[in-house]
């Protein structure tokens, strides 16, 4: 999990020590001064499981609904999921609940366990 103390360890030993002397306005600041830190910090969406809209390529052909999509050479994308085929190794992150024929795009896939 996330912890104030892995990102910003001065900052929480000053909250600390305010405390323990008693100056809870100074502890008050640091902690809108952690607070703020870690707002600003970078975020990254993660599904792990749902209905998540997914960047596809066309790699291995048309995507349809009902078919299983795996990670992509292109970065950031999946794609078809054949066996047997060449990049076939990757782990395969769902099932297709809508189509791309056309080459581009995002499709709405059921992220899970397959």
């Amino acid at each position: 999990g996330f912890s104030d103390e892995a990102f910003f360890p001065e900052l929480c030993a000053a909250e600390r020590a305010a405390l323990v002397a008693g100056d809870v306005a100074l502890a008050r600041q640091v902690r809108e001064q952690i607070d703020a830190s870690v707002a600003a910090l970078p975020r990254a969406a993660i599904a792990l499981a749902g209905r998540v809209p997914v960047k596809v390529s066309l790699e291995n052909g048309p995507i349809q609904v009902g078919d299983l999509l795996t990670t992509s050479n292109v970065a950031g994308h999946a794609m078809k999921y054949v066996p047997g085929t060449p990049g076939a190794e990757g782990t395969v992150i769902g099932k297709a609940l809508t189509s791309s024929a056309d080459g581009s795009g995002t499709v709405l896939v059921l992220v899970g366990n397959f």
